[in-house]
């Protein structure tokens, strides 16, 4: 039973890590450049596709900026 318990607590860590690095991503510019710099890289998408995505990243971005009252 304590070893059940000990695999239990290591999975919730381990979860927690997760959840703790995804919310750095989602914060930091850098690295969100860096992962669509990589996904471009092997991007099936047009020139269109990958503009029309821009101005949603774009749009995005600008309303998180309002939400936080900076613009």
């Amino acid at each position: 039973m304590e070893t059940a318990k000990k695999m239990l607590a290591h999975v919730v860590l381990k979860l927690i890590n997760l959840k703790i690095l995804r919310q750095r991503c989602l914060r930091s510019k850098t690295i969100q450049r860096l992962v669509l710099e990589a996904l471009a890289t092997k991007s099936r998408l047009t020139e269109k596709e990958a503009l029309e995505l821009g101005e949603k990243i774009k749009e995005g971005m600008l309303q998180e900026l309002r939400e936080k009252g900076l613009i």
